[in-house]
């Protein structure tokens, strides 16, 4: 199963393709929001598309939160041909490190321990290349296989 992650920005989101079977990164990129959802509406082939969901966490929401939340519904919306997933930051926190309150450095060693050190050019690992809003987007990408692991025990 190949699923297309997208961590949401105001302006640009990191978004990578992740092959549950091969357990790597097909595709890494970050790419200004309108080419995404274009790309989304054209019929990607992707088996899933997973985007984090932005959530209300007691806190006022700036601007850039709240053009964000428009950009996880736009994206929303254009993969509509796709079997979509939301997927809090909150769940992701929980399930790649067992804790809400861990910050994006915990997410990211938790990774590292899924998949190796990302390497170096000579030699890459399989997260050589995989930064920033891409690493948020693979961190949803695994979250989002999990789900769909579960759901299908589950029956549903």
């Amino acid at each position: 199963m190949i699923i297309g992650a997208i961590d949401p920005g105001s302006k640009e989101s990191g978004y990578v393709a992740y092959d549950t079977e091969k357990r790597e990164v097909c595709a890494k990129v970050i790419w200004p929001n309108g080419k995404l959802s274009e790309w989304l509406r054209t019929g990607s082939g992707l088996d899933v598309v997973a985007i984090e969901q932005p959530r209300g966490m007691g806190q006022t929401a700036g601007n850039e939160l709240l053009d964000t939340a428009i950009w996880t519904g736009i994206f929303y919306e254009a993969a509509h041909g796709h079997h979509r997933e939301l997927i809090p930051r909150r769940e992701v926190k929980l399930y790649l490190v067992g804790s809400a309150s861990a910050k994006d450095k915990n997410v990211r060693d938790a990774l590292i321990d899924m998949f190796g050190e990302p390497g170096s050019k000579k030699q890459p690992g399989k997260l050589y290349g995989v930064t920033s809003h891409m690493l948020s987007a693979l961190a949803v990408a695994v979250t989002c296989e999990d789900r769909l692991r579960v759901k299908e025990r589950m029956g549903r």
